[in-house]
Order: structure tokens, then C-alpha cells, then sequence
């Protein structure tokens, strides 16, 4: 994924520098890693190319809580097409959210 650190790091900012899972529950672990709320597979990514590593799929998480509860923060498919055909409208927004270049 491009830009990894980038996204974990506005994705920890924006988490008040906690675990989203932890979040949830109300304990205390600091994220470790981005989990996809919408599997990368092969075919979402074909799918829903500008999506897939956007930050609005992505959740940084600590890994034992994303091994405890990994199914936490899911989308539907409906909604990654929602979100899919908006960022297809506005570029100028995919590429912000993308941490591509400048906007």
C-alpha cells in the first residue's frame, strides 16, 4: 500500500492516538497496524480502485484487537459502491484522501 505510514499516522490522529477497536470497548492499546474495513481482494480491488487504500476504508487498529474482534467496523458492498461512484466524481477529493500528491 502507498503511503502507509502517512494514512496510520492522520488514521491515529483522527483516533485520538488510540486502537479504534479499543475505542469500542473502552480500553487503552495505541494502533499498530491499518486493517481494511472492506477485504482487499483481488476483485474489490478491481472494483473499487480508488476505495480499496483510501483512507475512508482503512482503520488502524492494534493487532490483538483486530485478532479478538476481526470483523469490527465491516462495510457493505452497496455502501463501497456509494462511496466508489463519489470518489469517481470528484477526483480532487480521491486524491486528497489518498495522500496522492497535492491537492
Amino acid at each position: 500500500m502507498k503511503n502507509y505510514y502517512e494514512k496510520i499516522l492522520y488514521l491515529a490522529r483522527k483516533q485520538k492516538g488510540s486502537c479504534a477497536i479499543a475505542l469500542a470497548y473502552n480500553e487503552g492499546y495505541t494502533p499498530q497496524e491499518l486493517h481494511h474495513r472492506l477485504h482487499k481482494t483481488k476483485l474489490n480491488t478491481r472494483l473499487y480502485p480508488l476505495f480499496i487504500d483510501s483512507v475512508w476504508n482503512l482503520v488502524a487498529v492494534d493487532h490483538d484487537m483486530h485478532m479478538m474482534h476481526p470483523s469490527f467496523a465491516r462495510i457493505s458492498i452497496l455502501e463501497a459502491a456509494h462511496r466508489e461512484a463519489f470518489l469517481e466524481r470528484h477526483p480532487t477529493i480521491a486524491k486528497a484522501i489518498n495522500f496522492k500528491g497535492e491537492i
